[in-house]
């Protein structure tokens, strides 16, 4: 799990304000495919900022893709 919740925060890390202060907290497992988990990282005005994050794994593998799908359903700004 801790494999997948890291991989699934450098991967949302780009899209940040301030990448170097990410964290995640409640990781799990929606099923086999679908991680969830609160990220963590400061905004532009010094507080930290909570967002949830989705990431998908097809077979144990991170799938960009679908992840991609589910970050702009939950209101990602991926531009």
């Amino acid at each position: 799990m801790e494999t997948s919740a890291d991989t699934c925060l450098a991967w949302y890390k780009p899209f940040l304000r301030d990448p170097a202060s990410a964290y995640y907290t409640e990781a799990k497992f929606e099923d086999r495919r679908v991680l969830r988990m609160d990220l963590h990282a400061k905004n532009g005005y010094g507080g930290v900022q909570v967002m949830k994050a989705v990431c998908e794994f097809e077979n144990g593998r991170f799938n960009e893709g679908w992840t991609k799908l589910q970050a702009e359903r939950i209101g990602w700004k991926l531009h």
